[in-house]
């Protein structure tokens, strides 16, 4: 008789190593974090720029780190602008401190603060409110939502 096959049963696939989990964001809304650092509440740290981020994030839907990353689509570089203006306008940082605690060059933060100006006066108006609004064509006319 010729050679006998024998079929082994397959290992046990090694299980999956448990995620590790992520330290959670406190339950703070944007509005109420930007308050609290203008109000020298909480000092204007690194850390909570990183927060500042991770709110942003939060706010858009977007997934933790996008604001910080590198991607240039539009809705995701406006974010970014705007995570910008506020290190500058909120955290009063100078261009080259904030650009050493978020690794880009000072440029790039001159130019977000700017695009993120340039966006606010078109869609808020120069009435010096300062508060963000977007404008949708409803019909035939624009409206602030």
């Amino acid at each position: 008789p010729g050679p006998v096959l024998v079929t082994l049963p397959k290992p046990p696939a090694p299980p999956e190593p448990a995620p590790i989990p992520r330290p959670k964001t406190p339950k703070t809304d944007l509005a109420t974090f930007v308050e609290q650092i203008r109000s020298r509440a909480i000092p204007a740290s690194p850390a909570n720029a990183l927060r500042l981020a991770a709110l942003l994030d939060a706010r858009e839907g977007f997934e933790e780190g996008t604001v910080l990353g590198r991607c240039r689509k539009y809705k995701i570089a406006a974010i970014r602008f705007e995570f910008y203006w506020h290190l500058l306008h909120t955290f009063n940082w100078s261009y080259s401190y904030a650009s050493k605690v978020i690794g880009r060059d000072h440029t790039t933060l001159l130019h977000g603060v700017q695009n993120h100006e340039d966006s606010r006066n078109s869609l808020v108006g120069l009435d010096g409110s300062g508060d963000h609004c977007r404008i949708v064509l409803c019909g035939d006319d624009l409206r602030a939502i």
